[in-house]
């Protein structure tokens, strides 16, 4: 009777009182011949209220929970990183000001239990995103103390605003002190698109999910279907976009790697020739560095592919030999 209950009313509360709504709008244009409009309405409330549910927020989260697990054993490694999660500037126990937000927190007795257990350094990476917020590496050390962590084990990179610049001030850090293999501490839904991140800045990490969201399993039951539950939605879709726009970059940084390649080689074969590799349809010659600074301008990602095409029609044809 009790999970009924709290099924029932969840649909009295935003989103469900809009769902419940959008059912007697169905209901009216019905009434009203508007069959069109009826069926518009209909598919609408009927998605709106698929995917305000727990199971579909669950089910669309937990493919990235679980695309890494914490390793079995003692993990290997010579540091442990901790990415930030967000804090509020509310009060802690000892009258600071300052404390992490959930996910941040979840991470942070992650990675205190794991230092614990290993005696490694403790890297923490955050500073302080919006005005309200706090930096969060300052307010992690300082719990950090009051859990037994010896301060020379904590290092702080306080600068941080993103993912990505987690991972740039982290290799400072790591270069600085000398460390080669991380041990990554975040949230299980942000682990992918964080190893990407560190990937991109040449550094391999051991990965150590926590703070999840959902179990192994995914269990059905009443409640799972009940309106009100976008975050794990919006999460997931976050965090999908943010994986998409590192792979591109990715690969744009390997269009520039292969293009610079492609200059060097070819200003190569340049200063070894009198006959120049390109003319214009006048038959004039073009000067290579103009050829290279458009090419140089076209390397990235979304023009790499079209800049030959591109070169040739402006410049004119290629001569070879």
């Amino acid at each position: 009777m009790i999970y009924a209950i709290k099924f029932l009313y969840s649909f009295f509360l935003p989103p469900g009182i809009f769902i419940l709504l959008l059912w007697a709008a169905v209901f009216w244009l019905y009434k009203k011949r508007n069959k069109n409009g009826a069926r518009l309405a209909l598919i609408f409330s009927l998605l709106l209220y698929l995917l305000s549910t727990t199971w579909i927020g669950q089910l669309a989260i937990h493919q990235l929970e679980y695309a890494y697990t914490p390793p079995p054993q003692k993990p290997n490694g010579d540091v442990i990183v901790m990415l930030g999660g967000g804090g509020v500037t509310s009060p802690d126990m000892d009258g600071t000001t300052g404390i992490l937000s959930g996910a941040a927190s979840n991470r942070l007795l992650t990675a205190a239990r794991l230092q614990i257990e290993t005696n490694l350094p403790l890297i923490i990476s955050g500073g302080q995103v919006y005005p309200d917020t706090g930096n969060e590496g300052n307010i992690a050390k300082r719990q950090l103390l009051q859990l037994g962590i010896p301060e020379n084990k904590i290092i702080i990179d306080d600068k941080s605003l993103n993912t990505e610049q987690n991972a740039k001030y982290t290799k400072k850090l790591m270069e600085k002190h000398h460390f080669e293999k991380p041990i990554l501490v975040t949230s299980a839904f942000h682990m992918k698109r964080s190893v990407l991140c560190f990937e991109k800045v040449g550094i391999p990490v051991v990965p150590f999910p926590a703070d999840y969201r959902t179990g192994r399993i995914i269990s059905v039951y009443l409640n799972k279907f009940a309106p009100g539950d976008f975050e794990n939605l919006h999460i997931t879709a976050k965090e999908w976009l943010g994986i998409l726009v590192i792979k591109l970059k990715m690969i744009g940084n390997k269009d520039d790697k292969d293009a610079a390649a492609e200059a060097a080689s070819l200003s190569v074969l340049y200063s070894d020739s009198h006959d120049p590799l390109w003319l214009n349809w006048d038959n004039e010659p073009v000067p290579m560095s103009h050829h290279f600074t458009l090419r140089c301008f076209l390397r990235g990602y979304w023009f790499g592919h079209f800049s030959l095409l591109f070169d040739s029609r402006l410049f004119g044809r290629q001569r070879f030999g």
